[in-house]
């Protein structure tokens, strides 16, 4: 069967894939969750109370610290022109990942890129 949000979340912290930060009122305020084998961020979100404050950007940075830097990592995000992706996108580039190629559509049907970090 498919696993719950909160049964997935959990299976991924154990298998210290997933970081997560609460705020102040022990809400979760942001999680991101990474592959060690394909050297991927596979997903990060920061709630939207939570935006604007550097949050993406300590996951970000400290997701890059745990995957492999001497192998590209590469990241799934929203494509130029997807409002929604905005964000993301400038974040991601800040911290040294480049546009690289067309990934078709999520799930909500909205265009997605791969972007790499590579190594140096």
């Amino acid at each position: 069967g498919t696993a719950s949000f909160p049964e997935h979340l959990a299976m991924v912290v154990g298998e210290e894939r997933a970081f997560c930060v609460r705020n102040e009122r022990g809400e979760l305020s942001g999680v991101i969750v990474v592959s060690h084998e394909k050297n991927e961020i596979e997903w990060l979100a920061v709630a939207s109370r939570d935006r604007n404050n550097g949050l993406g950007e300590i996951l970000l940075q400290y997701a890059i610290y745990q995957l492999d830097g001497q192998r590209p990592m590469v990241v799934q995000t929203f494509a130029e022109g997807v409002p929604t992706g905005m964000g993301a996108r400038k974040l991601y580039r800040k911290c040294g990942f480049d546009e690289s190629e067309p990934a078709g559509l999520n799930p909500a049907g909205l265009p997605t890129v791969i972007l790499r970090r590579m190594p140096g």
